[in-house]
């Protein structure tokens, strides 16, 4: 017997004695007898006297009688759990039996076709093995004749696109003769123009070799489109010679483009005797206004309109470079400074000095400025390099050597640009001396108010033909932000824009 098995016994000992029918009747019918007599006797009187005997009597009495309950509650509580404990393991066992059962049925049928499908395995390996042979005789056959038609196609085809690459090697070839013929050529229109059109017309080779060679060929087809390819290369010839001399003409003239879409405005160029003429008459203000806007506005309006789009519209990078050396100049001036746009005077032969700048500093020392300017668009990690600090350190020895300066006169080379110097170019810097200033291009007054020998006054707008040669240098001259600053001032526009 276990240690399990004796504490049962003992348990169901101690249940059989204190929880039956008798044992509940003699505790409980004594415990009220004691109670009865103790609380006749007066317990709390009795305590106070100082014996204590009664009370703790019947405090052990009640704790025993308590005891008695709570274990016989436990009791009970244990049977219901050993109820349901046998109750579930009767289910368990039912539940086992019957998945057991379950299994035993699967396992049977799985045997069974098992036992059918390796039956149907053998039939198949036998029909299988029996057919094997013819049916490899036959794919062998069927892939030999695949291969010798496959091999006969493909050698037509090779000898068909040989063909074709050796024609279209020797036309590109071709091309490329007339092409050097055309850049040496004194009329180079006319055989870009035959270039131009046998190129589109090749075209056409194709869909006329496709006619004569499919399946059922249509020679007569091939015919009649092989004679339209010869009359659409004439049009398309004298088209494109046509093209391109037209813009040509609005390449090198682009102030006729306005004209050419206008056919009373292309009929009234008629009216002038030469582009000289045409050049005088034209008021440039008229590519940044509407039709409409030049007959209902004003001249002075029309201007400052035409100024105002002027400054939104896209530049060349030959003007946005000029527009940066400007907007430093201004920038120079209001500083005290004097300056020459020697960059725009001198253009390609300015020696890299785009501004001359002079200014007496508090010790009555003359400095001369030579200045190099450089506007980047705002390109990460975009830097000025080392060749241009030492070509500014050039142009401004160069200029030292080249003029006789005056006594107390010094140099400063000086660069102004919207981006950094690269690390390196720092350090040139340093070491030679030239001056880096980073700015940004801000807005500057565009209108240069000009007096002339004959003391005319006359302000240039920037699209104005002698805008950029016009010198801003004698007392009264002065660069205005608005066409009114200018007209209030005297000044009146431009009327001829060539020399």
């Amino acid at each position: 017997m276990n240690r399990k098995e004796l504490v049962k016994d003992i348990l169901d000992v101690i249940h059989f004695v204190l929880y039956n029918p008798w044992s509940f009747i003699f505790l409980y019918g004594i415990g009220g007898i004691m109670c009865f007599v103790y609380v006749n006797v007066d317990v709390i009187s009795k305590y106070e006297e100082g014996d204590c005997a009664p009370l703790f009597k019947l405090s052990v009495f009640l704790l025993i009688v308590l005891s008695h309950f709570l274990g016989w509650l436990l009791i009970k509580k244990s049977e219901e759990v050993e109820y349901l404990r046998e109750r579930y393991e009767n289910k368990i066992t039912n539940i086992r039996s019957e998945v057991d059962s379950q299994k035993r049925s699967l396992i049977t049928s799985m045997l069974l076709k098992s036992n059918e499908l390796e039956r149907k395995n053998k039939k198949i390996e036998t029909d299988l093995g029996y057919n094997y042979e013819i049916k490899v005789r036959d794919l062998e056959k069927a892939y030999n004749n695949r291969t010798d038609e496959l091999e006969k196609s493909y050698r037509s085809r090779a000898v068909d696109l040989e063909s074709k690459y050796h024609e279209k090697k020797v036309f590109l070839e071709e091309c490329e003769r007339r092409m050097e013929r055309i850049l040496l050529s004194e009329k180079p229109f006319s055989l870009s123009a035959s270039l131009s059109s046998d190129m589109k017309m090749y075209i056409f080779k194709d869909s006329i070799y496709y006619l004569e060679h499919k399946d059922h060929p249509a020679i007569s087809a091939a015919e009649t489109l092989r004679e339209m390819k010869k009359k659409a290369k004439n049009y398309v010839k004298s088209y494109n010679e046509m093209k391109y001399k037209y813009e040509f003409i609005l390449n090198v003239f682009p102030e006729l483009s306005k004209y050419v879409d206008d056919d009373e405005a292309l009929c009234s160029l008629s009216e002038m005797d030469d582009y000289t003429d045409f050049q005088e008459k034209r008021d440039r203000s008229a590519d940044f206004l509407s039709k409409e806007e030049w007959d209902k506005m004003d001249t002075d309006t029309r201007n400052q309109l035409a100024l105002d789009r002027y400054k939104k519209k896209n530049k060349s990078n030959w003007v946005i470079g000029i527009e940066y050396e400007m907007y430093v100049e201004y920038v120079l001036r209001e500083n005290g400074y004097k300056t020459i746009p020697h960059g725009s005077l001198k253009g390609v032969k300015d020696l890299g000095r785009d501004i001359i700048a002079h200014k007496t500093d508090s010790y009555g020392n003359n400095n001369v400025y030579i200045i190099q300017s450089k506007n980047y668009s705002s390109i990460k990690d975009k830097e000025i390099h080392e060749n241009v600090v030492c070509q500014t350190f050039g142009t401004a020895m160069e200029y030292q050597i080249n003029h006789k300066l005056e006594l107390f006169t010094r140099i400063v080379p000086v660069i102004y640009s919207t981006v950094p110097l690269s690390e390196t170019a720092s350090i040139f810097a340093e070491k030679l001396g030239v001056v880096s200033v980073l700015c940004k291009k801000g807005d500057y007054p565009m209108i240069k108010c000009n007096i002339g020998n004959n003391g005319e006054k006359i302000y240039h707008l920037p699209f104005d033909q002698q805008y950029y040669r016009t010198e801003i240098k004698s007392p009264g001259e002065f660069y205005a932000w608005t066409v009114e600053e200018a007209v209030n001032a005297g000044f009146r526009r431009a009327f001829k824009y060539r020399p």
